[in-house]
């Protein structure tokens, strides 16, 4: 099952600053972009720690999907890509 990472950062920010919600949006999706990547170089740092000299295929299957201010929940989600090359 895999674990999520949810903070309603919009409602913070808009709180806090008391900012136009466009601006709220455009920074929470910024936020959670940012997150994302952070979390994508923690876990190609933890591949290189665990796997037996891992190939560049390896640690390039992670991969971001960035978050959107159009959203109504900016989210940004790390995927491992699934298939593509020759099956075994």
């Amino acid at each position: 099952m895999p674990d999520f990472i949810k903070v309603d950062a919009l409602d913070v920010i808009t709180r806090l600053g008391g900012m136009r919600t466009e601006d709220a949006r455009f920074l929470a999706a910024y936020i959670a972009t940012f997150t994302a990547k952070d979390v994508e170089r923690a876990e190609k740092a933890k591949m290189i720690d665990v796997f037996d000299r891992p190939t560049s295929w390896t640690l390039n299957s992670l991969w971001v999907k960035t978050a959107s201010k159009d959203e109504a929940e900016p989210t940004a989600v790390v995927y491992f890509r699934e298939g593509g090359g020759t099956p075994a």
